[in-house]
């Protein structure tokens, strides 16, 4: 992973960059103003470290096997309800980097048949950014943020509304509430022309190729450290590479390190990571 972590950085912020830039020269308006840039990329990063590493794993494993027995989370089915594979792990006490987790609020609260909620932020465990906000938001709390991004809180619980206030999601102004973390409504979004699709393309291909070596580096070791009859068992393997194929930790430190990003130790902000797809 140390090998491949600056060449994977440089490529995944030059993806991410030029992505914005063109939005920008394009006239999208793809977030609505509501935290500043340096902030809004923390989460870009991941959002675009998670984007590569998923298609290139998914290309990997997934196209290859029946995905019949999966359910809406991309685990296999059980019975009464339940969706879960199982993952057997092993102590490492060496040199790691920070991990980077990513809550939501469509957890197990979430009714069955209502909407998903695309909110999310990246739980940094470096420094003391993730003791800063709630480990996980409420569905309830997932729907007051939409509300207030679409100003229209008039229904919401005042509780609701303090709450959010207090952990950092929401700002009072003279007459209503608005988010102070990125919000993007995909619908203002629109196509890319066709010489930029060709340049975020070739961008995008180098950054998957990066990591879809390292999956193959990953999943020679897991193959030959299984039993024989599970070999063939390519959900499994897929499975088990795409938890060794965490790249966000990586990145983040390597983006901290080259300036890309930054945190002081007295810096106050709660916020980095945090995003909203309506």
């Amino acid at each position: 992973m140390k090998e491949i972590t600056p060449e994977l950085t440089r490529t995944i912020i030059e993806l991410t960059e030029y992505q914005a830039s063109v939005f920008d020269l394009n006239g999208f308006k793809w977030h609505e103003g509501y935290q500043p840039y340096e902030d809004m990329k923390w989460a870009m990063l991941m959002r675009k470290a998670d984007d590569v590493r998923c298609n290139a794993s998914n290309k990997k494993s997934r196209s290859k096997i029946d995905t019949s027995h999966l359910g809406r989370w991309g685990h296999t089915k059980r019975p009464d309800g339940g969706e879960w594979d199982l993952l057997g792990l092993e102590e490492y006490r060496g040199e790691r980097p920070a991990f980077v987790g990513l809550h939501g609020c469509s957890g197990l609260d979430m009714p069955e048949y209502e909407e998903y909620i695309d909110f999310g932020q990246f739980k940094f465990q470096y420094k003391n950014i993730h003791d800063k906000t709630p480990v996980h938001l409420t569905y309830l709390q997932g729907k007051v943020l939409v509300a207030a991004a679409n100003k229209n809180v008039k229904d919401i619980p005042f509780g609701e509304l303090e709450q959010l206030i207090e952990d950092g999601y929401l700002k009072k102004t003279e007459d209503s509430y608005i988010p102070t973390f990125r919000i993007t409504y995909k619908n203002k979004i629109g196509e890319l022309k066709r010489e930029q699709t060709i340049n975020y393309d070739r961008l995008y291909k180098a950054a998957s190729d990066i990591v879809s070596n390292y999956y193959d580096y990953c999943a020679e070791i897991v193959t030959n450290e299984i039993p024989e009859f599970m070999k063939d068992d390519l959900y499994q393997i897929g499975h088990a590479c795409i938890n060794i194929l965490e790249i966000r930790g990586a990145i983040l430190e390597e983006a901290l390190r080259t300036g890309y990003i930054s945190y002081a130790e007295n810096d106050d902000r709660k916020m980095l990571g945090a995003y909203l797809i309506i």
